[in-house]
């Protein structure tokens, strides 16, 4: 029998949730730990040197698997909690660290994949990355002065592929080089979709509008997310707020980059068919749908296989 309670391990574990270490199941020392990459690194670039290392520190200090997270973020399992320092020190050595990426902070903002996307606007992963600087390692939002996450998306174009509509903050570029900004999105057992509430926003506002909704998060110390603020406060009244602290903050934050779209030179291939959550009843498209949808998977599959047994083959993991 195990010599190690889940209440004690949870009591040392739970006020450091914050900087990157969540405890796993059961009576036993384990603890999975979430990485982000560093400062000024874009979050949704990983290099062989960090992938051989996190490999490595799982095999050692883990059971050896690591999962990509859907922030960008991969998270290795079943580490002893009292090594978590050592581990730490070791994921700084080639720029990572898993501080901000659990626990109640400002997560990793999402960008869509911008640098691949034909219709992108702005480069969104040059602005995730600034956006996410700003509240990295920064005290007043995170545990215990942040009563819960705050999560944050970037779409380059109206298609929306980064879902604003779940997350506490969506920010949606627009053709004539401006943003449109939802608030109080969030799934999970009160699932809210969120709420446009501010149109053709400069680039230079989009810090502060996001420091405002932090700080209206802060300050309202709502335990259950800042979807609930906007619930229970109303769209107006949440707006007002976070303009007042918008405008008074901007001139103390940094500008933001050069958001021009950046395109990887590859071959895309596009394989056009009808979407939407029903085919065309047209009886005729029947045919042409199935057999878009079907391609598509097949090429899903192959494209998953290859790119699975590619990263495993570099970065050495073992069955």
């Amino acid at each position: 029998m195990s010599s190690f309670r889940y209440s004690d391990v949870y009591k040392v574990v739970y006020p450091r949730r914050h900087e990157g270490i969540y405890k796993n199941r059961g009576d036993n020392p384990w603890v999975s730990i979430r990485i982000r990459q560093g400062v000024g690194r874009d979050p949704s670039k990983w290099f062989s040197n960090q992938l051989r290392v996190i490999a490595e520190i799982s095999r050692t200090y883990g059971d050896g698997r690591a999962m990509l997270g859907t922030r960008g973020d991969i998270e290795i399992f079943k580490v002893d909690f009292r090594l978590f320092d050592e581990v730490v020190a070791k994921l700084k050595e080639v720029g990572l660290d898993p501080r901000d990426s659990c626990g109640n902070s400002v997560r990793n903002p999402i960008p869509c994949a911008s640098q691949f996307c034909p219709y992108a606007h702005i480069n969104a992963e040059a602005l995730s990355t600034f956006i996410g600087d700003y509240f990295r390692y920064r005290s007043e939002y995170e545990q215990p002065l942040l009563p819960h996450r705050i999560k944050i998306s970037i779409s380059a174009c109206e298609r929306a592929c980064a879902v604003p509509v779940a997350q506490d903050i969506g920010i949606v570029a627009k053709p004539n080089g401006k943003f449109d900004i939802y608030l109080g999105g969030g799934i999970g057992e009160h699932a809210f979709s969120a709420r446009l509430a501010f149109t053709d926003v400069d680039a230079e506002d989009l810090l502060p509008i996001c420091v405002g909704v932090a700080e209206v998060f802060r300050r309202s110390g709502e335990r259950r997310g800042f979807k609930w603020v906007v619930r229970l406060r109303g769209l107006d009244k949440v707006r007002e707020e976070v303009l007042a602290i918008a405008r008074e903050v901007k001139p103390k934050l940094p500008k933001p980059p050069d958001l021009t779209p950046r395109f990887i030179k590859s071959r895309i291939v596009k394989i056009p068919y009808p979407t939407g959550w029903l085919p065309p009843m047209n009886w005729l498209s029947w045919p042409m749908w199935l057999i878009g949808m079907g391609l598509a998977m097949y090429c899903c599959s192959i494209i998953k296989a290859y790119t699975y047994q590619s990263a495993r083959r570099l970065i050495g993991l073992r069955n």
